[in-house]
């Protein structure tokens, strides 16, 4: 994840702004435990802390990583998907294909990466997935 702040640069260095670390700041930039623990909500829930990261003053750029600051990376994504084919021979030159295919066969959700704007509204909280709900799809396919 990226870490975003708000800066002056005039006209120079405003394309990316990134924060400073927070001096004397410890412990755990993931806050509020694991998605959706404790009847938490994901939506409304901040899992980063804020106190972290502070704005540069204007006309310096903030010293933090461009990516992964204190460690920092999205939930993982990955989805178990499946195909099944079975071809039946009808005549000599002609078959006859049936497929099904599944994605994401377990219909897990893998939320995208949070806020990443520490002067936003929503810094450190999940708006969306990274994946997409199970998907069935099936075909037949006639060869001649």
């Amino acid at each position: 994840m990226s870490i975003t702040g708000t800066c002056t640069g005039g006209g120079i260095i405003d394309a990316s702004c990134y924060p400073n670390y927070a001096t004397g700041f410890s412990g755990s930039v993931w806050q509020n435990g694991a998605f959706g623990s404790n009847g938490a909500n994901v939506n409304s829930t901040a899992y980063l802390n804020k106190a972290a990261f502070v704005d540069p003053a204007n006309y310096t750029e903030g010293n933090i990583t461009r990516a992964a600051a204190y460690g920092l990376f999205a939930p993982h994504n990955a989805d178990l998907d499946v195909s099944v084919r079975r071809e039946f021979p009808i005549r000599e030159k002609i078959r006859l294909q049936f497929q099904a295919d599944a994605f994401n066969v377990n219909n897990a959700v893998h939320f995208a990466a949070p806020g990443t704007g520490i002067d936003a509204t929503n810094f450190g909280t999940f708006s969306s997935m990274a994946n997409s709900p199970r998907k069935l799809q099936f075909s037949a396919r006639l060869s001649f």
